[in-house]
């Protein structure tokens, strides 16, 4: 079984679509743990950094370094080595079977498809 969250923030969906493209995320354990996050100690479970496609890492990253003012290159290093916490507040675990799963990784990633809509978008009319 693979472990993901979902969260019911709509404005938390709207932030995860826009990095991630998607609202579920792979996450390491079923379970939260007390973790040290920006506001302080508080439950959340790690995000599986492995599990993301690349440039869904490196959107992270780049979310993150303009909202703390580090630079990209540390951000990214540091994300790869140690993840990233996700506050258990207004999040759901999904469980999927892996079977479910090797379908879903199959699948293009988000940004070949909006680089195929715009492109669709740019051809004159037939």
């Amino acid at each position: 079984m693979m472990t993901y969250v979902t969260t019911n923030d709509n404005r938390r969906k709207q932030r995860w679509q826009h990095i991630f493209g998607t609202d579920r995320l792979p996450v390491r354990y079923h379970a939260p743990r007390l973790q040290e996050t920006r506001s302080g100690a508080r439950m959340a479970y790690d995000l599986d950094v492995a599990r993301l496609h690349d440039m869904q890492v490196r959107r992270l990253a780049a979310y993150l370094a303009h909202a703390s003012g580090v630079r990209y290159a540390d951000v990214l290093v540091e994300l790869r080595a140690t993840g990233w916490p996700i506050t258990a507040n207004e999040v759901e675990v999904v469980a999927v079977d892996v079977l479910e799963e090797t379908a879903v990784a199959r699948q293009r990633p988000f940004y070949v498809s909006w680089i195929d809509q715009l492109l669709r978008r740019l051809q004159p009319a037939a």
